[in-house]
């Protein structure tokens, strides 16, 4: 696990040092570069697999081809004996160098064998080709930006922001769509100019072509069929592969332990494997909704060593280090602090995350979603009377902000075979006439169908609509938003998270699954709870799921509404036309009530904002930025 940066059309020693020195808490155990003309690239490395050897970047025999890696290859023993049966040497024992003799034998095709989460950088002095690839899932990310023909990528945007050949700027539309989704999807950054390389994506940049990003990967189309029960065995085995070929390293591994059905799950399969007990880790919020109860059974169902941690809005002064970390205003950097927590103890970390997406994990979104199908399948009289009776009851409760989720459902039955529509209000975001009420002149330009683009790609196909939002929520909040933030938050205390879920044999198998085996009875997740069902306590199959995440409403009822209070009215957003004072003040000044939680979130989002603005913006060397909350609020 690294931290990888560099450019294309440049020759700047100093701009490669400083960007691998800015990416150091990825990487503490080691730095290196490879500087050529007009090319460049660094590594911070987190020593995992061959701890002593195996430094980066690495080359090939004759020092031809260079490559930087940030993540792992967990196929890489398999990959490394084919290599080698070809012909190829190796001085290292790592998986690294694979990549280097794979690209040699495979060219640009070398992505596709590879199993693991990835973000790499390769360098061809033969075709003068640089070659950014990042893994199938989107478990690494890689930002890069292209300006007068000169490339510049890294691991994490603050590393191209120290390039002074890109202007520093925040892009109005990514605002628009955090404070509509939570997450900014796709392509875009909070930087105007610098660009997330998409999951299954590779970039590719040759002396006299035009830059080309293409796909190589995507999601299965086919059908696996069969009873329950023999499906069920398949996936089991699939879930044992996954989990046991993730556990390859040269350090001590534990496991994250929320105490729901997908963190057992990988804690049961590492301790049937492990000859030692793996330590494990819950956080909880000091909360009624807290999970450390049912995280504590798990350990002792499986012997392990468990340990807790419980934070509370009081943690607000650590945010501008997290924010920093994820280079955006981020609501659920929550992550940040077990991860500094399990840093004390480990390297690296397994956890559950990707499991909903597979497995039909949002109960209450599909249950609504299933209701939908179940009407537009009947006839075409069947859809006229949804939107009726969602016209009908948008007139009777549209008044009402405390009933914005009913408003919603409504909204979503009037808007009955328009798909991406519908997802985009299931997902949260806020309406025409909402954003009118929310949004000042500067930012009135963006309307609820820019939010409604993102998702059009996922319904453009005939199919069911249960399936379609599956992978909806698979190929945008996941990689955009979980695992963005996981990466970051992991990455800025060195841990290595791996997600052996989001393996990917095992994502292949998910997804040839039709949504009637995942989202079956009340639940959920049937099909995996058949798989597994001798391997956890009866209790631990038939919790019902809970949201891993803060209450909003009793964080502003704090310091975080106190904060809000002195800093929103008056602050930049305010002040440069984006939001409304009218608005702000009257949700501040109201009555603390839990039914304005979606109002909470985009206060928490503005605060945030303001915050991250400033360490970006304001901080007069971005090596040494102003992290202290006192002075960023004062």
């Amino acid at each position: 696990m690294c931290g990888i940066a560099g450019f294309l059309g440049l020759s700047d020693a100093e701009l490669l040092r400083s960007m691998g020195k800015i990416l150091s808490h990825r990487g503490p155990d080691d730095r290196g570069e490879y500087l050529d003309d007009g090319i460049g690239l660094a590594n911070a490395r987190l020593s995992i697999i061959d701890v002593v050897g195996s430094k980066q970047p690495v080359h090939n025999e004759d020092g031809s081809i260079w490559a930087v890696h940030n993540g792992e290859i967990y196929n890489f023993r398999e990959l490394r004996g084919m290599l080698e049966r070809m012909g190829h040497k190796f001085y290292t024992n790592g998986d690294a160098e694979v990549i280097v003799h794979l690209y040699e034998e495979r060219g640009l095709n070398f992505a596709g064998d590879m199993n693991g989460m990835f973000a790499t950088a390769i360098w061809d002095s033969g075709k003068r080709r640089l070659v950014l690839v990042r893994d199938p899932i989107g478990v690494k990310p890689i930002y890069y930006t292209i300006q007068d023909e000169k490339i510049v990528f890294a691991s994490e945007p603050k590393a191209i922001l120290l390039w002074d050949g890109l202007k520093r700027e925040f892009d109005d539309l990514a605002l628009h769509l955090l404070l509509n989704l939570l997450y900014v999807p796709g392509e875009m950054t909070m930087f105007r100019g610098i660009k997330k390389l998409l999951p299954g994506h590779m970039l590719v940049a040759e002396q006299g072509k035009p830059v080309a990003v293409s796909r190589y990967w995507r999601l299965p189309t086919t059908r696996i069929e069969g009873p329950d029960y023999a499906i069920a065995k398949m996936l089991r085995k699939t879930l044992d592969d996954a989990v046991k070929r993730q556990m390859v390293s040269d350090v001590p591994i534990g496991s994250f332990l929320s105490g729901g059905l997908d963190t057992s799950i990988v804690v049961a399969i590492m301790a049937k494997v492990s000859r030692e007990p793996i330590q494990t880790f819950t956080m909880g919020f000091g909360e009624a909704t807290d999970e450390l109860a049912d995280a504590r059974l798990i350990s002792e169902e499986f012997s392990t060593d468990h340990h807790d941690l419980t934070i509370s809005p009081k943690e607000l002064d650590a945010y501008p280090k997290a924010i920093w970390f994820a280079d955006m205003p981020k609501m659920n950097l929550y992550p940040y602090f077990i991860a500094e927590f399990v840093r004390q103890h480990l390297k690296v970390v397994l956890s559950g995350m990707g499991g909903d997406e597979l497995f039909g994990g949002y109960v209450s979104r599909y249950r609504y979603i299933k209701r939908i199908e179940f009407f537009e399948h009947t006839s075409t009289i069947g859809i006229s009377a949804l939107k009726i009776a969602g016209r009908t009851g948008l007139r009777l409760v549209e008044d009402s902000p405390k009933m914005h989720r009913m408003t919603n459902r409504f909204q979503v039955l009037a808007l009955s075979g328009d798909r991406p529509s519908q997802y985009t209000i299931l997902a949260g975001a806020f309406k025409d006439d909402e954003l009118a009420t929310l949004y000042s002149d500067r930012m009135k330009q963006h309307r609820f169908s820019e939010v409604r683009d993102v998702f059009m790609p996922h319904f453009a196909e005939k199919g069911e609509l249960t399936d379609q939002a599956m992978r909806a929520e698979f190929e945008t909040k996941l990689p955009d938003d979980f695992l963005l933030v996981d990466d970051a938050m992991t990455m800025a205390h060195a841990l290595e998270e791996r997600v052996p879920l989001l393996d990917l044999e095992l994502v292949d198998f998910a997804f040839k699954l039709p949504s009637s085996l995942k989202y079956k009875g009340p639940q959920g997740k049937y099909i995996l709870r058949l798989a597994v069902k001798d391997l956890l306590p009866k209790r631990a199959l038939q919790k019902p799921k809970r949201g891993f995440s803060v209450n909003v409403f009793s964080w502003f009822t704090g310091e975080m509404g106190e904060v809000a209070r002195q800093v929103l009215p008056s602050g930049y957003l305010v002040k440069e036309g984006y939001l409304r004072e009218g608005l702000l003040r009257e949700v501040l000044e109201s009555k603390p009530d839990p039914s304005l939680n979606r109002f909470y979130n985009l206060l928490w989002i503005g605060l945030l904002f303001e915050l991250w603005r400033k360490i970006y913006f304001e901080s007069e060397n971005l090596l040494n930025p102003t992290l202290d909350i006192e002075r960023l609020i004062a």
